[in-house]
């Protein structure tokens, strides 16, 4: 069903350069008289020979859209030793991470389009799930929003955050489900929620 998906996609954005390569001259083979694709103004024969090719071109694009889906095998370009398990299409230019390293980039950027390394292919991964030991597993992401450095005189130590009430961010990448975030000193028991 992915499959199908992805070559309609292909279809729909790369259209007008499939017509215009199924109509040029220099397209044509050479055992096929030019003179009669040219002249022909009869719509089956041009709706068959479009079929025709497509047919023939068919399996090159697809072979050509999965073998640009392939992962090949990278190194995490944060730390630099361990083997890549995530790549993120916003972190530019370097956008290939291990497991640690998108957990501790991705904890202040939860919002970044990432997709998993797994069985040979890019999987899209929301912001609840993260890789731990080559699979996926579930994981708190917090809303990114400022938060007080202070919610009572205790010491600093004493304040954790902790993840309150789950929501849903809509952006453009598409919808994000997150919690947001509360803080409580451990000391007094004072709370903050945003």
């Amino acid at each position: 069903m992915l499959l199908i998906l992805l070559m309609l996609l292909i279809l729909t954005v790369r259209w007008p350069l499939l017509q215009r390569l199924l109509h040029s001259p220099s397209d044509v083979s050479s055992d096929e008289p030019r003179a009669h694709l040219l002249a022909s103004s009869n719509w089956s024969t041009q709706k068959s020979l479009f079929s025709e090719r497509w047919r023939e071109e068919r399996p090159r694009l697809v072979n050509t859209i999965v073998a640009q889906e392939n992962v090949a095998t990278h190194i995490c370009q944060q730390c630099g030793s361990t083997p890549a398990a995530v790549r993120c299409c916003d972190c530019r230019p370097r956008h290939f991470f291990c497991a640690e390293c998108d957990v501790s980039m991705h904890t202040r950027h939860v919002l970044h389009n990432r997709d998993a390394m797994t069985a040979g292919f890019f999987q899209p991964l929301p912001p609840t799930t993260c890789v731990v030991d080559k699979a996926l597993s579930h994981c708190v992401h917090l809303v990114p929003v400022e938060m007080p450095d202070k919610i009572c005189g205790c010491p600093p130590e004493s304040l954790r955050v902790n993840s309150g009430k789950a929501v849903a961010v809509v952006t453009m990448n598409g919808r994000h489900d997150v919690s947001k975030p509360e803080l409580s000193c451990e000391a007094c028991q004072a709370t903050w929620m945003t």
